[in-house]
């Protein structure tokens, strides 16, 4: 299967294999892993899927199919007005999910 490079990936480089998404393990990568679990469980679907890891050791992420809003060319389609009531509805459904819930939960579910 080949790898396409992504854009944004800040903090490591990221890769698209298939359906899925490539990185390397961040330093917290059983918290994370536990949030997107946490995610999932609760039925969002405004973060990937945790899928394991593969055979170089990264992260194996469903892909979500959007656009990245930076970057030397960015789209008129990034700052419509859909799709920054999109980026609006997604923060508020992560604040609902999310507020008032210790860190510490994410590892406890």
């Amino acid at each position: 299967m080949g790898e396409q490079s992504l854009a944004g990936g800040f903090v490591t480089a990221v890769v698209r294999a298939g359906d899925t998404v490539r990185r390397a393990q961040p330093e917290d990568a059983g918290y994370v892993h536990a949030v997107l679990g946490w995610f999932e469980r609760e039925g969002w679907d405004g973060g990937p899927r945790f899928l394991g890891t593969d055979e170089l050791g990264r992260e194996v992420l469903s892909f979500i199919d959007g656009h990245v809003a930076w970057g030397p060319a960015q789209l008129p389609s990034v700052t419509s007005d859909a799709s920054l009531a999109r980026v609006a509805g997604l923060v508020r459904e992560f604040h609902d999910l999310t507020a008032g819930t210790p860190a510490t939960c994410f590892l406890m579910s």
